[in-house]
């Protein structure tokens, strides 16, 4: 998996593109871990999710529910790598 930081030319400060790969960081660990409330702390409490199946998931408790259940069975050992990179226009 890869995230991209698109940057408005002023670019990210030093603070904020720390603190976007922390969250990234924490919600990968929760992924390899298989700790849905780990990954489900990284979103906002009124997060409202459409997934890759169309089905939508409003808020953080469903969404940590969510988490947990495809986890539990499709994700069970399913673990991911990630690369940050940053590119800017």
């Amino acid at each position: 998996m890869a995230a991209s930081f698109a940057s408005n030319g002023a670019g990210f400060q030093p603070d904020e593109e720390s603190a976007i790969r922390a969250v990234l960081a924490r919600f990968y660990e929760g992924w390899n871990t298989h700790d849905a409330d780990k990954m489900a702390s990284t979103f906002a409490q009124d997060i409202d999710h459409i997934d890759v199946f169309g089905e939508w998931h409003k808020g953080r408790a469903e969404m940590r529910n969510e988490l947990a259940r495809v986890h539990a069975v499709r994700c069970a050992t399913i673990t991911k790598t990630t690369l940050l990179r940053r590119s800017g226009f």
